[in-house]
């Protein structure tokens, strides 16, 4: 079982693919922290949090794909009880800038999609100060879906769902990053 995949201790097959990327970092006082990262933690995982580089001078974030082992239905089940996804950013030497959270039952209501900014709050003392705003883009692709269905994504034998995805696949959406989009990956 992969350290990067959801829901957390759920064994079995690969149903689908959630990418997180990190896309912008706008402080309230017009700086621009070097080596800006953003760390978060899905609920129940017991793995280091996961760290994504927020776009510096080349303008691009980083991403993380983490593998789906449930269907849309358990995967909406598990962010709803989830709640709140806390996204933090540090500097380059981890020191805490803010505070942020997106509400995963809004996610849950936009098909597993999540494309938008969210406001960073200061901590401790400084807990109610906006101190700016990061941009992200979550995105669940499932086999069947018609995203990465095809020739994969069921199976003939028995018209049931197959959970293999192809390390091409994979790439294909890792590569294209997070797409509200779902028909540009088919």
């Amino acid at each position: 079982m992969g350290d990067l995949a959801l829901p957390p201790l759920v064994e079995g097959p690969e149903c689908g693919l959630m990418t997180v990327a990190a896309t912008r970092l706008v402080m309230a006082d017009g700086t621009s922290p070097v080596g800006a990262k953003i760390v978060f933690q899905f609920w129940g995982r017991q793995a280091s949090p996961i760290v994504l580089g927020l776009p510096g001078k080349t303008g691009r974030g980083e991403e993380v794909g983490l593998q789906l082992r449930a269907d849309r239905s358990v995967m909406s089940e598990y962010l709803k009880d989830m709640k709140t996804l806390i996204i933090d950013v540090v500097d380059n030497k981890r020191k805490p800038i803010g505070r942020g959270s997106i509400g995963l039952d809004d996610m849950v209501m936009d098909n597993l999609i999540f494309d938008g900014s969210i406001v960073l709050l200061g901590l401790g003392k400084n807990a109610k100060k906006e101190r700016g705003e990061v941009s992200l883009k979550i995105a669940c692709v499932f086999l069947g879906d018609g995203g990465l269905g095809g020739a994969g994504g069921w199976s003939a034998s028995r018209g049931r769902k197959s959970a293999l995805l192809s390390s091409f696949q994979k790439n294909e959406v890792l590569a294209d990053g997070p797409s509200t989009d779902m028909g540009e990956l088919a």
